[in-house]
């Protein structure tokens, strides 16, 4: 049977801080953007990499290629 391939276009996943850490910025009177804890960055970056992984279906590129890439997107919307 010869497997099929398909391309995929990725597109960027946008990301938002989770609810909690909102909540609690907003109710400090901080902006959504504002600095958030380790955890919740890498729980940010998690996401991010898994979703860049499965627009291409967990086909081809790499773990670290996805995960660099996430981080990447991840502090440039965390800078905004």
């Amino acid at each position: 049977m010869k497997q099929q391939t398909k391309t995929v276009t990725m597109k960027e996943v946008t990301l938002a801080p989770p609810k909690s850490i909102i909540a609690r910025n907003d109710a400090k009177g901080a902006t959504a953007s504002a600095a958030i804890d380790s955890n919740s960055r890498h729980q940010m970056i998690e996401i991010a990499a898994y979703h860049r992984a499965e627009l291409r279906g967990f086909q081809g590129g790499s773990e670290l290629e996805d995960w660099l890439t996430a981080e990447a997107q991840v502090d440039a919307q965390l800078m905004q």
